[in-house]
């Protein structure tokens, strides 16, 4: 199958989860045998030196730069992405047939080329993916930003309309395709599946370091006040990401005299109250509780994250909510002790008592009893941390992650999705004194399938 993925991420050039994610994907295609892959991304730095020695059998394209002319029609970056992503992949489909091309909904890579054969019949039988990750709409609610502005509107309508004109839709987890059935609305005829992340657990470990051998802690005669055991967290440092919720249990744990120390590895937002610093907020809400309970680092580079991981006993992910996160695949396995919000895809993939163990997303009295419970239980931790390498690897075995996405392709070919022609005039008319193309009823849902229509329509009048 001759195979194309376009993402603005690609690591270890640029990017996070999703670089991440399009990386290992590009492998196991590459792996998998007898199979074309191709990766149309940004002009990172090192690429084109380093891409073909790391990922043989990929070939690389980058973004080609667009007019002037229609550069200045573009209001915001991710919009003259998505126009530059049109026009290069244009010209490289001529070229090479793809049959399949895959997309991220963030940032909404694919808009263009999605509409061109969704509303124009473009491409004729190439089936169009979308891989789910975490829509900006849901980053935003969950992070409690504030009004929602042009340009966030903008981003927000780019993504989910790529998502509609798909053929596919591929998610990691269950709770992301409910989320996107229930607030972005799949057609009934549209083929969508979860299919997990391709995570090589061993491979990573071994350059992360190795595995922990056993959850580290207060050794034999230690003074658990002098050296207590460490409650790693390690990623941005944000709302979503259920930081609040780690300090306030934190907080509980040391005001009950609970040996134990917080540590922050990751990088600032502005999520905190106002769109302020979230380090200084969460510092904020130490009162005058003694610092070195709560630690707070830099980020670091994932492979360089083993040796933390190895001097904690207790990795601590307390997501509000998640999707299907590289941060607790890669805890997993290095073999340490999870503890996980059951809010999201967490709880897809730690087995509670298992694997790791899970608590009540949001909810800081209750992930204070739990970090409590499972600090006093070296037994639980070390079974734990034995079974999550083992987890990770089965779930996420990248050649059968390789064989889904393929089922999953296989069911569109021959299925084209496109979108009759309506009256621009008529169109015109319901929309006179709305604006367009965001029309949404309150909450923040579409006001229906309408209103959809006419944004389509009114879209067309876009440079594409």
């Amino acid at each position: 199958m001759r195979v194309c993925l376009v993402t603005r991420e690609f690591s270890p050039f640029w990017g996070a989860g999703i670089g991440t994610y399009a990386a290992a994907m590009a492998r196991a295609w590459a792996e998998g045998g007898g199979h074309e892959v191709h990766v149309l991304t940004a002009p990172h730095k090192g690429l084109e030196t380093n891409a073909p020695r790391l990922y043989p059998g990929v070939t690389f394209h980058t973004l080609r730069p667009i007019a002037a002319s229609e550069a200045a029609q573009c209001r915001y970056p991710f919009h003259q992405f998505a126009l530059q992503v049109f026009r290069t992949f244009d010209a490289l489909h001529e070229e090479h047939l793809f049959e399949y091309v895959e997309f991220p909904d963030y940032w909404g890579e694919g808009y263009f080329v999605l509409r061109a054969k969704r509303l124009g019949g473009r491409y004729g039988g190439l089936v169009m993916g979308v891989r789910l990750h975490t829509p900006s709409r849901l980053c935003r609610e969950l992070n409690q930003s504030p009004a929602l502005n042009d340009a966030q509107a903008t981003l927000e309508h780019m993504e989910e309309e790529s998502i509609r004109w798909a053929d596919l839709a591929l998610s990691p987890s269950r709770a992301l395709l409910d989320w996107t059935e229930a607030n972005v609305g799949l057609d009934k005829d549209m083929e969508r599946g979860v299919v997990v992340y391709p995570f090589d657990a061993q491979g990573f470990a071994r350059a992360a370091g190795g595995m922990v051998a056993q959850p580290v802690g207060p050794g034999p005669g230690e003074r658990a006040a002098r050296n207590p055991p460490v409650v790693l967290y390690f990623g941005r440092l944000e709302r979503r990401k259920g930081v609040e919720t780690l300090i306030d249990a934190g907080r509980r744990l040391v005001g009950q005299a609970t040996p134990v120390q917080l540590r922050l590895i990751g990088g600032d937002t502005d999520s905190g109250p106002g769109a302020v610093s979230m380090q200084k907020h969460l510092k904020s809400m130490l009162h005058n509780l003694r610092p070195e309970h709560f630690v707070f680092e830099p980020p670091r580079a994932r492979e360089a994250l083993g040796d933390a991981v190895r001097r904690a006993s207790v990795v601590c992910l307390p997501s509000l909510w998640e999707n299907f996160p590289n941060a607790c695949l890669e805890a997993m396995a290095l073999g340490a002790c999870v503890v996980a919000s059951d809010t999201g895809g967490m709880s897809e993939i730690v087995e509670d008592g298992v694997s790791g163990v899970l608590f009540h997303g949001g909810n800081a009295t209750n992930l204070a009893a739990t970090l409590r419970r499972v600090l006093a239980d070296p037994d639980l931790r070390a079974r734990c941390g034995r079974s999550a390498p083992g987890r990770v690897a089965r779930l996420c075995n990248p050649e059968e992650v390789l064989k889904a996405t393929f089922r999953a392709i296989r069911k569109c070919q021959g299925l084209p999705r496109t979108t009759p022609k309506v009256d621009v005039k008529k169109a015109a008319k319901l929309s006179r004194g709305l604006h367009i193309p965001f029309i949404r009823a309150r909450g923040g849902r579409d006001a229906g399938p309408i209103a959809r229509a006419i944004r389509r329509l009114l879209i067309g009048r876009e440079t594409a």
